[in-house]
């Protein structure tokens, strides 16, 4: 178990520029949301409740400790709803409403877009 979460964090780290962008079981795309969701998470440590900021840690960590690779690791993270909250809470109050249908648009065009490769299957991921 650790020594999966070894290798999905720091020896890939090591290996990111060798490793293609997108590939089947290792690539920079899967290691790229690993890294983005981390420092979201982190970020919102000062900005989510704390319940919901462990939610998030485990969602990350399972899969880590438990595969052998970061295999589209994007999937795995997705159901750390939280996060996608941590953008919106940043922002003063005055820009809440402004900022969430800011978001909305560009998430709702962001999973169209996934969907549609993930159904024509030229990016399962």
């Amino acid at each position: 178990m650790w020594a999966n979460l070894w290798h999905n964090t720091y020896e890939t780290a090591l290996s990111y520029s060798g490793l293609p962008w997108h590939g089947f079981h290792r690539s920079q795309l899967d290691f790229t949301v690993l890294a983005l969701s981390s420092l979201v998470w982190l970020v919102g440590l000062r900005v989510l409740p704390l319940h919901y900021s462990i939610y998030s840690l485990a969602i990350l960590t399972i899969p880590l400790l438990t595969k052998g690779d970061l295999m589209s690791f994007s999937r795995y993270a997705l159901p750390a709803w939280p996060l996608f909250l941590v953008p919106v809470l940043m922002v003063r109050e005055t820009f809440r409403a402004w900022t969430f249908a800011v978001l909305s648009i560009l998430f709702l065009f962001f999973q169209i877009l996934n969907v549609s490769e993930f159904v024509n299957w030229h990016w399962v991921g």
